[in-house]
């Protein structure tokens, strides 16, 4: 009687993978969960390496037939599409896609399983599953997958796998959160050699990058050690289409990424990584991000990238030898898809440090195991202190028509911007010195015709930093400079002539445990000259002793604010105040509170710029000013209360402008008559009468006081903050040394 096929071919394809998982010791058959029915006796021959026991079998006289009767059967199952459910085989696949994945079993799903009698497994909601600490576990969806097998060496016992084809992939969790691959085969053309084929992936980066999509993608496999990656149709957002081929032999990877407009290639070994690219007019990735807009921005230029470690007793510079072909502080081969340093092979999905020798030489083709390219794993262990070696950058790169959308620069977008990077940048970690370090000969910023360059290093040791670094201004024509900045980031300069030249250099030294001291050195030569002011920050307009100004007053309705003798002050407004009619200390207390050397420098104090620095770093904020009485008049006079660097581009030059223009008794007069000191009050005459009902001249110290400790947040009126002022004040105000008017002249 012939066997039904169905059943007889589910049979045969469990005693395979029976078979196949006691071979490979994965499972002992008496621990499968499915108890197997014997199969008849089938006579076959000897495999090549098969060593058969026992009496030799008697060839059966009807194994013709049934073998004919069988086939018939087949042809006509697959020609009406039959697929058998076979439930009880989804253990066994579950238990042979684990072993074949290197996971425990319970991270593998298979729902159901369905048998063509052709040499087909179709299989029914395959899921994996890996356990993330502190993160929500990565899964790996697919509806259907088809396991293609040899159906006579599955009928006679034994199973050898051709293929697998998936459907759509979903990535869930993770890194590739989100990704999806349209379709994926795995072709199997001879023991030990896999070939992997991927079509129409969608993989989402970062928030900020557009995502990667790849039309083709190859990976050649032996014994489960990537060979060889090729990816065609390869597009960040709109930007591409892009090809990458990559190859690994003998430990050595090599790569090469081709697009329009830049070609980068390299390699990475024992001896290190290194990369060169070219780039002739790229188009970056058109992405509109938080802080970016490169929607339209090109790059040109080349650079190089070079990692390598160091042998004990040798010392690296901050440069970079010629002719490496090598960049700073990547410890990655581009174009590779791994993070920097991260020590593992392209697409291997392995964490550094599993159990390769870093810097051996990794035999290929022996063992099933994916191992990290000697070369690039040994980036992790310098960044962790465990070896020694040294990431190099140089190059020059333009980038034209960038758009930058920072409120930290600017409340305005700063559109069409053109940067040109180049340099060097070392990233080194010295024999028998723990510190990391981070080091420039001579890296520069061009913006237009203005060019800034920074010179130093950063040693990151644990615990703390110490920074020694130089930041130069190269000497240029003061028109050219003030061209360079874009209108739209210091609007108030708008009309501002100038002529001379200026140039200088910043000097700073700062060491994370003795802050917040540190050195702050400047030497500015500032040969510029005014021509014209700008029509909205005109300061010459400000010796007129006729001038007024419109605040909101009290109610919320404007009002002329008088800041000249002989400006008419509105109704309800006390009059102008001048400053030989008020008593010293008065005039001293408000001094002490915002800026006791007011008399003795021209607009700015580099110690009080020194010391909100170095506190600023100590608690890694910006939490002190540095702002004096001029800087504050010409915030008050013409600027907004925004913190972006443009806004202090523009109060930088307009409190230049004024310690040009004004002396000291003029400036610190209007400062007196302008100041905020509550909700809707403005200047020390309204201020003396809405809180104690007395002229400026009849204040006490104490009433004084409690007014100036009101100018650091004068809205929010008289609360616990104010309180602890008031206190600190009055003490400051009796030992403070404040230097008697020298009644300094305009420079």
């Amino acid at each position: 009687m012939i066997p039904d096929p169905p059943t007889t071919a589910a049979l045969g394809v469990s005693r395979a993978i029976t078979a196949a998982l006691g071979a490979s010791g994965a499972v002992q058959k008496a621990a499968l969960p499915v108890q197997l029915a014997p199969l008849p006796s089938w006579p076959s021959h000897p495999q090549p390496g098969e060593v058969r026991s026992g009496p030799p079998r008697s060839p059966s006289p009807f194994i013709g037939v049934r073998v004919l009767c069988t086939f018939i059967l087949f042809a006509l199952f697959s020609f009406l599409g039959l697929r058998v459910i076979t439930r009880d085989l989804s253990p066994q696949v579950t238990v042979l896609l684990a072993g074949a994945l290197h996971l425990p079993k319970d991270q593998v799903h298979v729902g159901q399983v369905g048998l063509h009698p052709l040499g087909e497994l179709l299989l029914h909601d395959v899921e994996v599953r890996r356990p993330v600490p502190g993160q929500t576990q990565e899964r790996v969806r697919a509806d259907q997958a088809l396991v293609y097998f040899d159906p006579m060496q599955a009928y006679l016992g034994r199973l050898r796998l051709r293929g697998v084809t998936v459907g759509r992939v979903r990535f869930e969790g993770g890194v590739l959160n989100g990704a999806e691959i349209a379709k994926t085969t795995l072709l199997v053309p001879e023991p030990g050699r896999t070939r992997i084929l991927l079509g129409e992936a969608h993989i989402p980066l970062f928030s900020l990058l557009p995502p990667l999509r790849i039309a083709h993608l190859s990976i050649e496999l032996i014994h489960g050690v990537p060979q060889r990656l090729a990816a065609s149709g390869v597009y960040l957002g709109t930007s591409g289409p892009a090809e990458m081929l990559l190859s690994s032999s003998n430990g050595k990877l090599t790569f090469r990424l081709a697009t329009s407009g830049g070609d980068m290639q390299g390699s990475a070994g024992e001896g290190g990584a290194r990369a060169a690219m070219e780039m002739s007019r790229l188009h970056l990735p058109a992405m509109l991000g938080p802080t970016l807009d490169l929607t339209n921005t090109k790059a040109s230029g080349s650079f190089q990238l070079s990692a390598a470690e160091m042998e004990t007793g040798q010392t690296p510079g901050t440069g970079q030898a010629p002719g490496t072909g090598q960049a700073p502080g990547t410890g990655q081969a581009p174009g590779t898809g791994q993070a920097p340093g991260t020590g593992q092979t392209p697409g291997t999905g392995q964490a550094p440090g599993t159990g390769q020798t870093p810097g051996t030489e990794q035999t290929l083709g022996t063992k099933p195991a994916w191992g990290p390219v000697p070369g690039l794993d040994w980036p992790l262990r310098l960044l962790l202190g465990q070896g020694e070696g040294k990431l190099v950058a140089t190059g020059q790169v333009m980038l034209t028509d960038v758009g930058v959308l920072s409120p930290l620069l600017s409340p305005l977008s700063l559109p069409n911007l053109t940067v040109v990077l180049e340099g060097d940048l070392s990233l080194s970690r010295r024999p028998g010195d723990p510190a990391l370090v981070l080091s420039t000969s001579g890296l520069s910023l061009s913006l237009g015709e203005a060019r800034l360059s920074l010179t130093g290093e950063v040693r990151l040791r644990s615990p703390g930093y110490l920074a020694d670094l130089e930041l130069v201004l190269d000497e240029i024509d003061c028109p050219r400079l003030l061209s360079a900045l874009p209108r739209r980031l210091v609007p108030k300069l708008e009309g501002l002539g100038v002529n001379g030249r200026i140039g200088g250099l910043i000097h700073l030294v700062a060491d994370s445990s003795t802050l917040p001291e540190l050195s702050l050195v400047s030497d500015i030569d500032v040969g510029c000259q005014v021509i014209s002011d700008p029509p909205s920050a005109d300061a010459r307009g400000l010796l007129d002793p006729r001038l007024s100004i419109e605040r909101p007053g009290e109610d919320g309705r404007p009002h002329r604010l008088p800041l000249g003798p002989k400006a008419p002050g509105a109704d309800g407004v006390p009059g102008f105040q001048p400053i030989d009619e008020l008593p010293w200390p008065v005039i001293r207390t408000f001094l002490v509170a915002e800026d006791n050397l007011f008399y003795q420098h021209h607009g700015f104090d580099r110690m009080m710029i020194a010391r909100a620095l170095g506190t600023d770093l100590l608690e890694q904020r910006t939490s002190r000013g540095a702002s004096t009485i001029t800087q504050q008049l010409a915030k008050n006079l013409w600027l907004g209360q925004e913190r972006a660097l443009g806004r202090k581009l523009e109060e930088a030059v307009l409190s230049w402008r004024l310690s040009q223009v004004l002396p000291k008794d003029r400036a610190l007069e209007i400062y007196l008559n302008l100041m905020e000191l509550g909700s809707g009050i403005y200047g020390i005459s309204m201020a003396s009468q809405h809180y104690f009902g007395l002229p400026p001249a009849r204040l006490s110290l104490e009433q004084t006081a409690q007014l100036a400790a009101l100018l650091p947040a004068p809205r929010r009126g008289m609360d616990a903050a104010w309180s602890r002022r008031y206190r600190d004040f009055l003490h400051r105000v009796s030992t403070a040394p404040v230097p008697h008017p020298v009644r300094l002249l305009p420079p």
